[in-house]
């Protein structure tokens, strides 16, 4: 199995999955090293409301609520 890199990944993510189709979010695994790493990520990746409190239950929560995404579209996070 060929490993790709992040920005390899990101390139060819959108030819898979049309914009129209699914917004793709990537997240930098190489910059994840804790847990307020890991939080920070994704908070900035997927654009968590200003009241995400960066900790694991409100991460739970934005993640199985998306609608402050405001997206008619799927979601792809890789």
């Amino acid at each position: 199995m060929t490993k790709l890199s992040v920005v390899e990944l990101s390139a060819q993510l959108p030819a898979v999955f049309p914009k129209a189709a699914v917004n793709c979010l990537v997240i930098n695994g190489d910059r994840v090293h804790d847990k307020q790493t890991f939080l920070r990520e994704f908070a900035e990746v997927l654009g968590f409301p200003e009241y995400f409190g960066f900790n694991w239950d409100a991460f739970a929560d934005c993640l199985t609520d998306l609608s402050w995404l405001g997206s008619e579209s799927g979601f792809l996070i890789e």
